[in-house]
This record gives structure tokens, C-alpha cells and sequence, in this order.
């Protein structure tokens, strides 16, 4: 049942998103035993955890990589299911510059962070539990938006390009080179999920309130439909080798 209502609540963001033509969800990571695509697209890349059967587990600088043909590195959404470790001074969580500079995506002291613009007022944060984070980026007005367990948290105008994603590459809870890669922490990504597209505050919210995405399994109908064509076959086999048999001379 829960993972029915998740379902649907992610297929009714969808479905709005779509109708509009505006945000598609293009990779989806359950993160449950494995790095894999639930929608087939690339990987997500170890930076040394560990893969287990609820999450990704990291210690400083063993984050993740995030790289995908598909991806708009202007336009997008990306959402992760985390919590940290430490939540004091700065711990970053999000990198699109390849490592070049110290500007990011961060956690401030347990708040919401994107350095060197804007810091929430509210804090969200706190070590050892988990938060779900949306940043958004408009790729017509260069909007970026920063979402905290489906709350708005801040806004700003990125006029420097300091949210576009060099290379169409994330990296994920990996500090940068300019600050000798230590404003950092190890914690659990539990899922993440990855749109072309800003996602809307609505959608946002919507999009926490369906939860984690459920690993995929053969549809039904696909297994009902393989059982019919193994009962078939058994039918066939059993009917000839029927024929094979004597008969009764009466």
C-alpha cells in the first residue's frame, strides 16, 4: 500500500509536469544494494563508500559522481534523500564546478547553504538524520531554488552560472580542491532522483510527500503473460507427446 501511494504520487507529478512540457524525470536511484538507474540510464559512480541495501554509505570525500548524457546542465532539478554526519561549519553537498572553486551547494552550520550567496534562515539540518533536499534551476530565467523536506529554504538569481554543471557532471558530498577538501562529511544517501527541468514549489513538495522510489519489479501483467506461455508450452509438449502414445486396440 505505501509504496502504491508512492507510486502515484510520483505518476501525478509526472503526469503534471509532462502536460505543461516543462520537467521530465530522466534518472531515479532507489540505492537499495546497488548504484543503478531505475529508469536504465547511467550509473551513479563510488567515490569510495559503500553500497548496502538501504543506502549509500560515505565517509569525507567518498562521495558519488552524477554524469549522464541526457542531463540539462542549465535546466534541472536534482533531489537527494541524505543526512550527514556533522552538520557544523561547512559541509558540501553538491559540487558542479569540477573542484575549480570553493562555490557550491552546502550545509551552513545546519542550515541550508549555496556559498557565496544565500544561507536559509531555518535550520534544518541536524547530524544523523535524514533530509530531503531539492535544488531547482531554471534554465530561462536562471532561478535557482533550494528545497528542504519539501519547503522553500531560499531563491537567488544565478547570474554567474555557478549552479550550471560543468562537463553535465554532479559531484555529490565531495569538497573542492580551492579549500584542500575538507569541508566535508560522511553520512547516507538514501535515494536521489535527477529531472530536466525546475521543478515547481507544488511539485516539490509533492514529490516529498511521495517518498522513496520503489525498486523495480516485473509488472504483472508481464508475469501473468510469461506464465500463460509456460502453461502453453507445457500444453504443447504434453499434447505431443500424447500423440506418441498406443493407443488401446478395442
Amino acid at each position: 500500500m505505501h509504496l502504491l501511494r508512492r507510486s502515484v504520487a510520483v505518476f501525478a507529478v509526472l503526469l503534471f509536469s509532462r502536460a505543461f512540457g516543462q520537467v521530465t524525470l530522466i534518472h531515479e536511484y532507489a540505492l537499495e544494494g546497488s548504484l543503478a538507474d531505475n529508469l536504465g540510464g547511467p550509473s551513479l559512480t563510488s567515490l569510495g563508500g559503500v553500497i548496502t541495501g538501504s543506502g549509500y554509505v560515505f565517509g569525507p570525500e567518498q562521495g558519488l559522481v552524477f554524469t549522464s548524457p541526457t542531463f540539462t546542465p542549465a535546466d534541472y532539478s536534482l533531489e537527494l534523500s541524505f543526512e550527514f554526519q556533522s552538520v557544523s561549519s561547512d559541509r558540501k553537498v553538491a559540487d558542479f564546478l569540477n573542484f575549480s572553486s570553493d562555490s557550491g551547494l552546502y550545509v551552513l552550520d545546519g542550515s541550508l547553504n549555496f556559498n557565496p550567496l544565500v544561507t536559509a534562515t531555518a535550520s534544518d539540518f541536524v547530524a544523523g538524520v535524514p533530509v530531503d533536499l531539492v535544488l531547482t534551476r531554471n534554465g530561462s530565467t536562471g532561478i535557482v531554488t533550494g528545497y528542504v523536506n519539501g519547503a522553500q529554504r531560499f531563491t537567488f538569481a544565478d547570474t554567474g552560472s555557478l549552479a550550471v554543471a560543468q562537463s553535465g557532471s554532479i559531484r555529490l558530498f565531495v569538497d573542492d580542491l580551492k579549500t584542500i577538501q575538507v569541508q566535508a562529511s560522511g553520512g547516507i544517501l538514501n535515494y536521489a532522483r535527477v529531472f530536466n527541468g525546475a521543478l515547481s514549489s507544488a511539485e516539490v513538495n509533492a514529490l516529498y510527500l511521495s517518498g522513496a522510489p520503489a525498486v523495480p519489479e516485473p509488472p504483472v501483467a508481464l508475469l501473468l503473460m510469461l506464465g500463460g506461455l509456460g502453461v502453453g508450452a507445457w500444453r504443447v509438449r504434453f499434447n505431443r507427446r500424447n500423440s506418441r502414445l498406443p493407443t488401446d486396440a478395442s
